[in-house]
């Protein structure tokens, strides 16, 4: 399946895509990057960027068509674990 894209129609949504581009690094710098950011990435301060909730991969559809209904306000981090 060939699905061309680029992360645009985030941005002109005005949605942020937070993470760590780190595929290429090994795996003891992955990790201390993720360790890094599990410290300072916890709901406390979620709640001082706004509204958000944690959801997981199976509420991603539902959250995606409210989102392109407009439907949606406030962040979501989606979290794989759960």
């Amino acid at each position: 399946m060939n699905l061309p894209t680029t992360v645009a129609p985030f941005i002109l949504r005005g949605v942020t895509l937070a993470g760590i581009d780190c595929v290429y690094l090994p795996t003891d710098r992955r990790v201390a990057a993720y360790e890094l950011l599990s410290k300072h990435l916890t709901s406390s301060a979620l709640d001082i960027i706004g509204q958000n909730e944690i959801v997981g991969l199976d509420a991603v559809p539902d959250i995606g068509a409210a989102m392109l209904k407009g439907q949606i306000k406030g962040r979501y981090v989606v979290d794989p674990s759960k």
